[in-house]
């Protein structure tokens, strides 16, 4: 088994991520960046289940094969580069303030969790 998969399996997420491993994270981060830069509108929901695969690569990205890490990082980059110009800062983290606290998130390395992205549609609550 790859370490994507075993780091994965290990920390208990769904099966279908498992499976996919790596490259269906890498992938949904891309397709996320790729579609928030062409300024489509996304449902708040399925925009945070996306920011949560982005959290788990980078906390994945550490504990990967060598090989594994320099091509995760890479696509990680350029997804990265690609989504942040498309995105407006929040007031607070995305997930709400309880979340935060528990989970330890922080504006400096779980940037995606506080931020949104330029468009938007009327159904999106405030952060």
């Amino acid at each position: 088994m790859d370490s994507a998969r075993e780091y994965l399996r290990a920390h208990r997420y769904p099966e279908h991520v498992v499976a996919g491993g790596l490259n269906y994270l890498l992938d949904g981060w891309d397709a996320v960046a790729r579609s928030v830069a062409a300024g489509e509108v996304l449902f708040q929901d399925d925009y945070l289940n996306d920011m949560d695969g982005r959290c788990i690569l980078a906390e994945m990205l550490p504990n990967l094969a060598p090989d594994q890490q320099h091509e995760a990082a890479s696509r990680i980059a350029t997804a990265d580069a690609l989504i942040r110009p498309h995105l407006i800062s929040t007031a607070g983290c995305i997930w709400g303030s309880e979340n935060e606290r528990r989970h330890g998130y922080t504006r400096d390395f779980h940037w995606w969790y506080y931020h949104r992205p330029s468009t938007v549609d009327e159904s999106w609550r405030d952060f």
